[in-house]
C-alpha cells in the first residue's frame, strides 16, 4: 500500500479534516520509514522507533514529536479495527527526548492590565482579556458571539471549533464548556464587546500587529495568554 492508496483507504468521517491532514503527514513519515510501501503484516516496533528517532534528528520540538507518535498510534489502531493487523505495534513505544527549555513566561495580571491600558482597539482588548482570563484558544476567541456572553450570570459559553463539515463536535482542541467571568474580564467585556463578534472584525495579521505593539511577554502571542490562565 503506497501513500496514494493509503489516502484512499484512510477515509475517516468520524474525524475533523484537520486531524485527518495531521494523520496523513504522520503516515508519510511511516511510509518513508518502511521504504515507501506499507505491509501491515510485517510492521514492527522497530519501524515505530525509527520514526521517532528520525523526527528527533530533524530538530522537531518535543511536543511535535509526541503529536506524531500519538497520530501514529491512532493510525495503527484504526488498521487493527479494520482487521489489517492483529496488534498495535505502537503500544508501549516511548521515545525519550532530551529536556528542552521552557519557551514562554507567565503573563501576570499586571502585565495584562498594562497591555490593555496601551491598547486602543476595543476588539483587541477583548481578545487579550478572553485569552488571558478565560483561557480561550485563538479560534474560540475569534468566533465568540455576544449571545455566548452572560454578563449578568458572569459566565461564558465556549463552543468547539467547527470541523470542515460545519459540525460542532468536541475534540482534543475544544469542548463545550462554561467559564466564569472574573472581574477583570467583566470590566473589559462590559466596555468593549462588539457585535456580531465580540472581538470585532480585525483579521489575524492586523490583530497580531496590534498586540505586538502592547505586549511585553515572549512566546506565542495568544497561546501564551491561554497558558498563563491555565497556570493560574
Amino acid at each position: 500500500m503506497d501513500f496514494r492508496e493509503f489516502r484512499r483507504w484512510y477515509d475517516r468521517p468520524d474525524l475533523r479534516q484537520s486531524t485527518i491532514d495531521g494523520h496523513m503527514n504522520t503516515a508519510a513519515l511511516l511510509l518513508e520509514a518502511v521504504g515507501g510501501r506499507l505491509d501491515w503484516c510485517t510492521l514492527a516496533k522497530s519501524d515505530i522507533n525509527n520514526i521517532g528517532k528520525s523526527l528527533f534528528h530533524r530538530g522537531l520540538r518535543k511536543s511535535t514529536v509526541a503529536k506524531h507518535m500519538r497520530y501514529l498510534h491512532a493510525i495503527i489502531e484504526h488498521a487493527k479495527k479494520m482487521g489489517l493487523v492483529k496488534d498495535n505495534v505502537a503500544d508501549g513505544v516511548v521515545i525519550k527526548l532530551p529536556l528542552t527549555p521552557k519557551r514562554w513566561e507567565h503573563v501576570t495580571t499586571q502585565q495584562t492590565l498594562d497591555a490593555l491600558a496601551k491598547c486602543t482597539d476595543p476588539g483587541v482588548r477583548c481578545s487579550i482579556a478572553l485569552c488571558r482570563w478565560a483561557g480561550c484558544r485563538y479560534n474560540e476567541m475569534m468566533r465568540m458571539r455576544p449571545d455566548q456572553v452572560d454578563l449578568v450570570r458572569r459566565v461564558l459559553l465556549i463552543e468547539p471549533t467547527p470541523d470542515s463539515r460545519g459540525r460542532l463536535e468536541e475534540g482534543t482542541k475544544g469542548k463545550f464548556r462554561e467559564v466564569p467571568i472574573c472581574p477583570e474580564l467583566h470590566a473589559v467585556l462590559s466596555a468593549d464587546m462588539a457585535s456580531p463578534l465580540v472581538c470585532g472584525p480585525l483579521l489575524r495579521r492586523a490583530r497580531e500587529n496590534a498586540l505586538a505593539k502592547v505586549r511585553t511577554w515572549p512566546g506565542q502571542p495568544w497561546h501564551t495568554l491561554r497558558k498563563a490562565c491555565g497556570s493560574d
